[in-house]
């Protein structure tokens, strides 16, 4: 799998972008996002740990973790990990330098 490839039919967009604000709506928020979005192409926008679902098959052991998420205290202790990996990841990760 190459960077920016999911295995599944996902396009990655800029938030910044136009595209990102159209797509949003009134989930659109200027400056730096708090979580990752997953716009279907219904339109529906799945926040959070939601729109890391569709791919985590891929990863490895991504089945047995999306079968393990459908019980009710693994589900809670993910989002709370994903939110608070999402509050810190520019401190712990630190940031992405534009390409030039």
């Amino acid at each position: 799998m190459e960077m920016g490839q999911t295995g599944v039919n996902i396009r990655f967009i800029p938030y910044q972008s136009e595209e990102a604000m159209k797509a949003l709506g009134h989930d659109y928020r200027p400056g730096r996002p708090e979580t990752a979005f997953l716009i279907r192409p219904s339109g529906e926008v799945r926040p959070g740990l939601e729109a890391f679902l569709p791919v985590l098959s891929n990863f490895r052991m991504g089945k047995a973790l999306r079968w393990g998420l459908r019980l009710p205290f693994a589900r809670q202790v993910a989002e709370q990990s994903y939110r608070t990996i999402a509050r810190y990841r520019y401190r712990w990760f630190g940031e992405a330098k534009p390409v030039r």
